[in-house]
């Protein structure tokens, strides 16, 4: 069956997804330990860029809130106090240490700071956390953070493998050196065309991403690690971590040898074997069509506004001299949605975006990821004539639980496009149509605040609402 109106469906979600990343947005960030009223250390713009990518490996089947309000703060004390020792043996030491046995059973992130060293909007973060007892006693005692991720076994360990490979000298524990490598890589390449540079850019960090922490064991001489009792087929931890070395380094050394220390024409063969890029195969695309959480990291240091200024502004240090200038405005250009390096993204697949409602009014073809399918309209559309990209549909995430999960079909504009029969009387009642003035669709649409453009004839929304005999 012949899919139709992609364009206009991309135009839709490209207004939405802009105004999701407008600077007034208020992108939820993380709690920061620091500073705090003990240690008024700022953290460095590095540190809280690898505290984003740890809180993001423990982001998997429940509420993110909870991890960038509790996690985030254990997690960027344990990058702050691996960048102080140089080591990660506040990891590894399962008694004392920041990952400890939990009172129940397995184990937990504990912090070392107490809640009542924290400063007032660091606690309103962990309030909602805890009951009324539990705060009045932190006020008097001296309790610990302790946060508890869904697949705690198995993030320790991705964390482990991360820390681990920064270590090296080549990174010098940076997040961002190891990232701005790759772009060097890259750039310098006389086996990317200058047109195709920003997208092996792009395609290079997402795969150095993967590697450095996603493509990593669980296992150890044919055990998979786990917290429990080591049995015929399992591991625990403790006896795991009295011959982790060898591992850990192994896979640092293997990342190192497999992006850096490769010769141009193997590093460039690797990203198009592992993309597809010349040779289509649909097991392949599976595999880095489910990378979650690279694709939502990547996204934030390409699109967010605190996360994104954070990034460049590394980048560009550790790249002076190295990479022009004009490349890296090009690279990470704002313009259309920070398009000229997002477009090369794809879409991170979950639960909103692959919800059967919204599937099946965006699409005919309910099979398979929703990523692979927005790809394949996207490029079928003339490059001249395209709107949007495939990751801007991430916007799901907010938009999905708020139209589809309520049925607001009367007031959709992608159920306008399907031919759903619109409300215009709602609509019309929704709309505010004024300078100065908060737009209610939008709100009622996602949550953002957006401040309407002043007329209807410029609304992108009110352009496909009143247009529902496109359908």
């Amino acid at each position: 069956m012949t899919e139709r109106l992609f364009k206009q469906k991309f135009e839709i979600i490209h207004f939405l997804d802009g105004i999701r990343w407008q600077e007034t947005s208020g992108y939820y960030l993380i709690n920061f330990a620091y500073p705090n009223n003990e240690d008024t250390t700022e953290l460095t713009e590095d540190e809280k860029l690898l505290t984003h990518w740890l809180a993001y490996i423990t982001d998997r089947q429940m509420p993110f809130q909870q991890i960038w309000d509790k996690g985030g703060l254990i997690f960027s004390e344990i990058v702050h106090t691996y960048n102080l020792n140089k080591s990660i043996t506040h990891l590894t030491d399962l008694e004392s240490g920041m990952f400890q046995k939990s009172e129940e059973d397995g184990y937990e992130f504990v912090s070392h700071i107490s809640y009542s060293s924290l400063n007032d909007e660091q606690k309103r973060r962990l309030d909602p956390y805890y009951s009324i007892e539990d705060l009045n006693k932190a006020q008097e005692t001296d309790m610990k953070i302790a946060f508890r991720s869904r697949f705690y076994t198995d993030d320790y360990l991705c964390m482990l493998y991360t820390l681990q490979t920064l270590s090296d000298e080549k990174f010098s524990g940076s997040f961002t050196k190891y990232l701005s490598l790759v772009i060097n890589v890259v750039y310098n390449s006389a086996c990317f065309e200058n047109s195709e540079k920003i997208r092996y850019c792009v395609l290079g960090m997402a795969y150095a991403l993967y590697r450095l922490t996603y493509d990593v064991s669980y296992s150890y001489d044919g055990k998979r690690i786990t917290y429990k009792n080591t049995t015929e087929k399992s591991l625990n931890l403790e006896d795991f971590l009295t011959s982790s070395t060898l591992y850990l380094n192994n896979h640092a050394q293997s990342v190192i040898a497999d992006i850096f220390d490769a010769d141009a024409e193997s590093f460039a063969a690797r990203l198009n074997n592992f993309f597809d890029i010349n040779t289509p195969d649909k097991k392949n695309q599976k595999k880095y069509l489910s990378m979650k959480r690279v694709w939502c990291s990547l996204r934030d240091y390409l699109k967010s506004p605190e996360y994104k200024r954070w990034f460049v502004s590394c980048i560009k240090v550790h790249l002076k001299g190295k990479v022009d200038s004009s490349f890296l405005d090009k690279l990470f250009s704002s313009d259309n949605n920070s398009s000229n390096a997002c477009r090369y993204l794809e879409l991170p697949g979950d639960v909103w975006n692959e919800n059967s409602i919204f599937r099946r009014c965006i699409t005919c073809n309910t099979s398979g990821k929703l990523g692979a399918v927005l790809r394949a309209e996207y490029d079928r559309i003339a490059s001249h004539d395209r709107i949007g990209y495939p990751e801007e549909f991430d916007t799901t995430f907010d938009f999905v639980p708020r139209m589809c999960e309520k049925n607001n079909c009367d007031i959709c504009p992608f159920g306008s496009l399907k031919g759903a029969e619109i409300d215009t009387e709602k609509v019309e009642k929704l709309c505010v149509a004024g300078t100065g003035k908060y737009c209610p669709m939008v709100l009622l649409y996602c949550g953002y605040y957006y401040e309407c453009c002043g007329s209807q004839e410029n609304c992108v929304l009110i352009k496909y609402l009143k247009c529902s005999e496109q359908g």
